[in-house]
């Protein structure tokens, strides 16, 4: 009678072992696509978000192309002064037997950084210092012309 009963207890609590091992595995379940479903949720937020973002860029990019066919001003024309050069000419005293220097002072006259490059129509006989450079917004800079020693007339 009690390997009977204690037999009934065992089946009993294998009973209850197996429905809590149920209840464990549902909620484990129910973690899971909970875990799921968040992820989903942030997936389409994202995805969303990235939509929207590329809208955006999208109609930036069809504004800046309108405001390119449209002929709006992105910066000086070509009959606007750029840059100021003060003297206008050079001179160089004769003789030219020695290394003979001249500045000349380059100012930018608009708000815009600009680059610039000076080049020489005679390389040999001239060096510029410095041959190329950014200039700030109405900043200016002296730029050294130097000719070089030459046993020839000009």
């Amino acid at each position: 009678m009690i390997a009977a009963i204690l037999g009934w207890l065992l089946w009993l609590l294998g009973i209850a072992a197996s429905k809590e091992s149920e209840v464990v595995e549902t909620e484990s379940r129910e973690s899971a696509l909970w875990k799921i479903n968040a992820e989903e949720e942030w997936v389409r937020k994202r995805i969303e978000a990235l939509e929207e973002e590329i809208e955006e860029l999208q109609a930036q990019a069809a504004a800046n192309k309108r405001r390119r066919s449209t002929g709006k001003k992105q910066g000086p024309g070509p009959d606007e002064q750029i840059v100021s050069v003060v003297p206008s000419k050079l001179y160089f005293p004769l003789p030219l037997d020695k290394f003979i220097l001249n500045t000349l002072t380059a100012q930018n006259v608009t708000d815009h950084f600009i680059t610039f490059k000076m080049k020489a129509t005679a390389p040999a006989r001239y060096a510029v210092k410095p041959r190329q450079g950014v200039l700030g917004p109405r900043h200016q800079i002296d730029l050294h012309v130097t000719l070089r020693p030459t046993t020839e007339d000009p």
